[in-house]
């Protein structure tokens, strides 16, 4: 069974480990055995720290099933992948993956990574972002991966509802995906072609599967699409709850901590619900202010209801205290 702890865990990736990863056109369970690695790491890990990567934990999660064959080749494969990292004191040329043992009968392997790398796996500054293990692992196609992991450098911050990329051009965005070669020749020529190879597949399952949703509109000179404008949103509570749930309600007997703790990920339920403002009004606030302020401001609309002081409808006093505080934003 899977660890549920693990399962909420947020993966922080630096930005230079995310293009290279992208860069490397990785497969589907390449990708897969370096976010079950990322997730194992921990700031109070030495540097010669032996990971012990569980197979079947891993392919409970993915519900994909490899063999040992497909595992080594896998590792071999994550052996090659160099990251170059610019740093103030000269750059650094590594690899992530230093040694990987596995052992027989056990379903186990023990990894190495390199030690140089690793402060930059650790960090926390505003080069990181964060992937949710969880939602990286349930993909199933290498596009979906590659695509949420480029989305969720994007995705509104918390408070918020809705972020776009405008005008996104597709060839670069087909060169940030890594679907540009080293010759500059594209993987998928057409729009036509990336659009039903990567686009649509990637959309479905994130919408799907993921703690996000995103759609995009065509921006086309004449016939030929030039570009898209992508919108990006975080899910709303009930969406998340019902998606970590469902499929995965037999890892654990503590379904309630988890509600719990994803109740807390997103204001959108609370603000509709508690608050009883509209959908365009929560989005509006959502987008518009800052959310430690708001909910400082909504502490006067629990004390009013706490003192029975609302007369009437809990939405309208609850548009009056943010329009007295904010104006007329909504």
């Amino acid at each position: 069974m899977a660890n549920i702890s693990l399962l909420n865990k947020q993966v922080r990736v630096h930005e230079q480990l995310s293009e290279a990863l992208k860069q490397e056109n990785l497969k589907g369970i390449e990708l897969e055995l370096t976010f079950f690695l990322f997730a194992k790491l921990s700031k109070s890990h030495k540097d010669d720290t032996v990971y012990y990567l569980n197979m079947r934990e891993l392919e409970h999660l993915t519900g994909n099933s490899y063999n040992l064959k497909e595992y080594i080749a896998a590792a071999k494969r994550l052996k090659k992948v160099e990251f170059t990292i610019d740093r103030e004191k000269g750059v650094l040329v590594t690899s992530l993956l230093h040694e990987a043992d596995f052992l027989k009968g056990k379903g186990t392997v023990e990894v190495l990574i390199s030690g140089k790398l690793k402060p930059y796996l650790l960090g926390l500054t505003q080069n990181y972002t964060k992937h949710q293990l969880f939602s990286m692992l349930r993909l199933k196609s290498k596009h979906a991966k590659i695509i949420y992991m480029y989305l969720c450098q994007y995705r509104p911050k918390k408070g918020y509802f809705r972020q776009t990329i405008e005008s996104k051009d597709i060839k670069e965005l087909k060169k940030e995906l890594g679907y540009v070669n080293e010759e500059g020749e594209e993987l998928y020529k057409t729009f036509g072609h990336f659009n039903d190879r990567v686009l649509k597949v990637a959309k479905r399952q994130i919408n799907e599967l993921t703690d996000i949703k995103f759609s995009y509109e065509k921006i086309k000179w004449g016939r030929e699409v030039i570009a898209l404008n992508i919108n990006i949103e975080n899910k709303n509570n009930e969406e998340l709850i019902s998606n970590k749930l469902e499929d995965f309600s037999e890892i654990t007997d503590k379904n309630k901590s988890l509600e719990e703790n994803l109740s807390e990920l997103n204001d959108y339920e609370k603000l509709t619900k508690v608050y009883e403002l509209s959908d365009k009004q929560a989005k509006t606030v959502m987008q518009r202010l800052d959310r430690k302020r708001l909910f400082e401001v909504l502490g006067r609309v629990d004390k009013a209801k706490k003192d029975n002081k609302i007369v009437k409808s809990v939405g309208g006093f609850t548009v009056k205290t943010i329009r007295g505080e904010f104006g007329n934003i909504i």
